[in-house]
C-alpha cells in the first residue's frame, strides 16, 4: 500500500508542476499558447479525475475545469491524503 501511495504521489506532483507551469500562459495575450496552455490543463484535470476519482467528486472535477485554484487545492488535498497513508 504504502508503494502505491508513493506512486500516486509523484504523479500528483507531476501533475501540479505541470499545471502551475501552464497558469501563466493560460492567460497569455497571444491566443495560440492560451489554448495550448487551455487544452494541456483541461488534459491534466482529466488524467487527476481519472487517477484519483475515490478522492474526487464529479462537482469538485466540473469546477476544477474552469477554476485553477480549485483545481491546485484538490492537487494539495490528494497529495496530503497519500502522504498520510504512506505514515500508516
Amino acid at each position: 500500500m504504502k508503494r502505491n501511495s508513493k506512486n500516486k504521489q509523484e504523479a500528483l506532483f507531476k501533475i501540479k508542476s505541470g499545471a502551475l507551469l501552464l497558469q501563466h500562459n493560460m492567460s497569455s495575450h497571444l491566443l495560440g499558447e492560451a489554448l495550448y496552455a487551455q487544452m494541456e490543463y483541461d488534459r491534466l484535470v482529466e488524467q487527476f479525475y481519472t487517477e484519483n476519482q475515490d478522492l474526487c467528486s464529479l462537482e469538485d472535477y466540473e469546477i476544477a475545469k474552469t477554476d485553477f485554484s480549485a483545481f491546485i487545492c484538490l492537487l494539495d488535498a490528494a497529495i496530503a491524503h497519500h502522504c498520510q497513508v504512506e505514515k500508516t
